[in-house]
């Protein structure tokens, strides 16, 4: 009998974002805040770094996104799913 592996059981895992060294990070300037990509230097997979400001407390949240985003974003397009997942944590 042979047993196949799916796509779940095969898959990459990232390392946590503590782990800084493992991820190249992007900075696009705007006007009120810059916008942060990090990308994963052994799977390459993007996601986007959101800054909520609870109180006086700041949190980070990270989105998987693609490298079309950050194209956008350089563009002057915030991506939607950017906004969407922003006001997610409002």
């Amino acid at each position: 009998m042979v047993l196949y592996r799916k796509g779940y059981q095969i898959r990459t895992l990232d390392k946590p974002f503590n782990d800084i060294n493992d991820y190249k990070k992007y900075h696009v300037p705007y006007p009120n805040r810059d916008l942060i990509f990090m990308q994963s230097i052994h799977t390459e997979k993007w996601w986007m770094e959101l800054l909520i400001l609870e109180n006086i407390y700041k949190k980070k949240y990270y989105v998987a996104c693609s490298y079309n985003y950050y194209l956008k974003s350089i563009q002057r397009k915030i991506p939607d799913h950017w906004w969407k997942t922003y006001k997610k944590y409002l």
